[in-house]
């Protein structure tokens, strides 16, 4: 999709400027909000996105389809930059260090998202680069599901009330 050059310059690119270069072009909302923060402070990513999506598991819940962890590990690509939306609010851990250790041996070299985690030693031992809204001991449960691997994933953005979109290939 994107040629291995291309790839590099941008890589090498600080993530200021290429904000500001963004926000001098029109795209202004592509910014994450600052809520979302990385667990290692200073770890820095670039890559491929490949987005899933999660649902927050309330009573007023509409009908849904519970996708499984194994789909997005069959969909794992070397280098895949994990992009999770929460689907709601952050209420328990999305992920912990089992399957942050099983998505880095299966070729994911990041994980973002816009939910809690949990096992936050475990995974900065791993030196897996995942960026999150915080962590929480709770286990998802009876209070989060997974519904979509692949497609289009909306995070906060900076600016109150917006939304990054990301789908699934984008430079993150």
């Amino acid at each position: 999709m994107f040629s291995v050059i291309a790839v590099q310059r941008l890589e090498a690119l600080d993530s200021n400027l290429v904000s500001d270069v963004m926000d001098v072009g029109g795209l202004a909302n592509q910014v994450l909000s600052p809520s979302i923060k990385s667990l290692e402070p200073g770890s820095l990513y670039f890559g491929t996105a490949g987005c899933s999506r999660g649902l927050v598991l309330e009573k007023k819940n509409k009908p849904y389809t519970e996708a499984s962890i194994c789909d997005i590990d069959a969909a794992l690509f070397p280098g895949a930059g994990i992009v999770l939306e929460n689907g709601g609010p952050a209420t328990c851990a999305t992920i912990g260090g089992f399957v942050a250790r099983s998505w880095q041996a299966l070729g994911s070299t990041v994980m973002l998202t816009d939910g809690l985690v949990r096992d936050s030693g475990e995974i900065i031992d791993l030196g897996y680069p995942l960026f999150s809204r915080g962590t929480c001991p709770a286990f998802p449960q009876g209070r989060w599901v997974l519904v979509e691997v692949g497609g289009t994933v909306f995070l906060p953005a900076r600016q109150e009330g917006k939304t990054v979109t990301v789908k699934d290939g984008d430079l993150i």
